[in-house]
């Protein structure tokens, strides 16, 4: 039955089959042909559908610009941290340097002003020294000036002035104590003057 009807289909439109078959009739286009056909009509609205990378690549590369701006101002951050510790502690030094130079000099003030005070007691005992001498029967003046400036000399801070054995009344100098004299006496300690005296009355 089946058989019967395609025979009746193939006598009746076999021809039209064959033709439809046979490419040089064929209407319809290769895959190929299409596709070229669709570039050369829609290319421009193609391109508009392809994924636009440029706006990624612009993307990334303003990200990396960032990451490369906070690297450098990380760094510039750190170096200027290490600068401002340097300089805190560069000040301290020096802080410390100038107050060990103020110690220093207020130290070496002190001590040489305990030393010129302890050296200013060669006046009395070089006085003494020539009160004694006097005392001792000693008449001639030269030797009880020679007795004072001796006991002044002992001291390293003392420098002489004068010593002088002189009549009290016109202060004048004198060879021989036969009456009143006064012994006078000045002398530096360091770069002070200092002066002292004694008299003796007959």
């Amino acid at each position: 039955m089946n058989t019967k009807k395609n025979n009746e289909l193939q006598n009746k439109y076999g021809h039209l089959l064959d033709n439809y078959a046979d490419g040089t009739y064929a209407d319809y286009k290769t895959k190929q042909e299409r596709e070229e056909e669709a570039r050369n009509k829609y290319g421009h609205l193609l391109d508009y559908a392809k994924p636009n990378n440029k706006i990624y690549e612009d993307i990334i590369k303003v990200d990396d610009m960032c990451r490369s701006v906070r690297k450098q101002r990380a760094e510039a951050n750190k170096q200027a941290d290490i600068r401002m510790q340097e300089r805190i502690e560069r000040e301290k030094r020096e802080q410390q340097e100038r107050t060990d130079r103020n110690n220093a000099f207020v130290n070496s003030y002190l001590e040489k002003k305990e030393a010129e005070r302890k050296a200013a007691l060669v006046l009395s005992r070089s006085l003494k020294a020539g009160r004694e001498l006097l005392e001792s029967g000693e008449t001639k003046a030269a030797a009880i000036r020679q007795a004072v400036i001796q006991e002044i000399e002992k001291e390293p801070l003392a420098k002489i002035d004068y010593v002088e054995i002189v009549d009290f009344d016109t202060i004048t100098p004198v060879d021989e104590v036969n009456g009143s004299i006064l012994a006078a006496i000045a002398v530096y300690i360091g770069k002070t003057r200092l002066i002292d005296n004694f008299i003796v009355e007959k």
